[in-house]
């Protein structure tokens, strides 16, 4: 039997994954099923689940796309302005969803966090997404203040758990109402990093 390569296993999980993602935002975590899935991805049932025997294991696979996806995306947008990386951090997070993109996966990210009330497995990927997301911002933070530039005074994981919060409820609010004013946002936002963060 011919060996498969590394390439072809890895366009494989990509495919299955892709396909968990279109359907678990068309029907929901709990509705969705593997064989669901599986028609998505248009693969045989043994081929998906000789990948992922699991929806949870799914829910990881995506859940690590995601947390790469994040890290450097922050990574990047801490770049543009190397002298206030968290605030750029922010200001791109804000401009991205003045244009909207990204929705989609947010409107997933709220539904396995629903899911996760009742399921164990999906809560500790969950859990570990967003320690990994809080980690990064939190180390941002640090950064800042060795460098002068944010407020000694915070506790840089509280800080970061803060931005966090503060920017998922926008992304709440605009997922369910598109006439959210991100730049009105925005001026608040300038006022209240400057307020609170800027040392």
């Amino acid at each position: 039997m011919p060996k498969v390569s590394k390439e072809h296993q890895e366009q494989r999980r990509k495919q299955i994954v892709d396909a968990a993602v279109d359907v678990f935002l068309k029907k929901g975590y709990g509705r969705a099923s593997m064989n669901d899935i599986c028609a998505e991805a248009e693969l045989s049932a043994g081929a998906c689940y000789s990948y992922y025997p699991s929806k949870d294991e799914l829910v990881c696979a995506i859940a690590q796309r995601s947390r790469k996806r994040n890290a450097e995306e922050i990574e990047k947008a801490a770049a543009l302005d190397p002298t206030r990386p968290l605030h750029s951090v922010v200001r791109q997070f804000l401009e991205e969803l003045r244009e909207r993109k990204n929705l989609r996966a947010y409107s997933l990210d709220y539904d396995l966090m629903s899911e996760s009330r009742h399921n164990k497995e999906v809560r500790y990927i969950m859990r570990k997404s967003y320690r990994a997301l809080v980690k990064q911002l939190a180390g941002l933070v640090a950064e800042g203040q060795k460098a002068g530039r944010i407020n000694q005074k915070l506790q840089p994981q509280a800080a970061a758990r803060f931005l966090l919060a503060t920017l998922q409820g926008l992304v709440q609010q605009a997922y369910l109402d598109p006439k959210v004013d991100v730049d009105a946002y925005m001026q608040v936002f300038e006022q209240v990093y400057t307020a609170a963060f800027a040392a």
